[in-house]
């Protein structure tokens, strides 16, 4: 009888999940690595956006909590700040109307162009600028509003050059428009457009007064 031969352990099997798990890891660090670099590599090809390219605020808005004035101020060398609330009377008999810039656009003319297709485009060097303001109503009578035009405009540029209302459609025309009379208390509108030279911005004053009123007799707001 021959003997039994001695048992041989079977190689030990160790688990590869293991292995499994850091390939996979190494994977996932490599692929966002990749990524990562080719983001900044195509950045870095393409440079810094150009100025032109860069794009430029044009739209300002006035915040609230001007000064808020008791009195009108009279003439340019009583100019107040953009953001102030002035007394304004739009006739002789409609009492007060307090009234404040909430807006102005540097170049409307993308946006008046398509407000309405019959809007004149300026001329060739020139652009639109476009102005909003708000009124509260704290006379005793009402009054007509002329569609927004309750009170007269005047864009005074730096060089002291006066640029008429533009008579475009503005935006808020439908809106406005559709307000014939203001009573005590109303809150009421007016938005216009004005044509000057492309490089005009800041500038200047904004000029109210009464319908077909004298600009050097008017209330002068300084434009930003």
């Amino acid at each position: 009888m021959q003997p039994t031969p001695p048992t041989q352990p079977l190689p030990e099997h160790r688990p590869r999940t293991s292995f499994y798990v850091a390939v996979a890891a190494v994977s996932v660090i490599a692929g966002l690595l990749l990524g990562v670099g080719g983001f900044f590599g195509i950045r870095a090809l393409q440079g810094p956006p150009s100025p032109g390219e860069e794009e430029v605020a044009t739209e300002q808005t006035v915040p609230e909590g001007g000064e808020v004035l008791a009195e009108a101020p009279v003439g340019p060398d009583e100019a107040v700040a953009h953001d102030a609330v002035v007394p304004f009377e739009p006739t002789e008999d409609s009492g007060r109307v307090d009234v404040r810039i909430t807006a102005v656009d540097w170049d409307a003319t993308e946006e008046i162009r398509e407000t309405n297709s019959l809007n004149d485009e300026p001329a060739e060097g020139m652009k639109n600028i476009m102005v909003t303001f708000e009124g509260v109503h704290r006379g005793e009578k009402p009054f007509a509003t002329y569609g927004g035009h309750w009170i007269d405009v005047t864009y005074v540029a730096a060089d002291g050059t006066e640029h008429k209302n533009g008579a475009q459609v503005t935006p808020l025309y439908d809106e406005i428009s559709q307000k014939e009379t203001a009573v005590p208390t109303d809150e009421i509108l007016s938005q216009q457009a004005f044509v000057v030279p492309e490089g005009i911005r800041g500038e200047g004053h904004f000029v109210l007064t009464p319908r077909a009123g004298d600009v050097q007799e008017g209330i002068w707001i300084r434009a930003s």
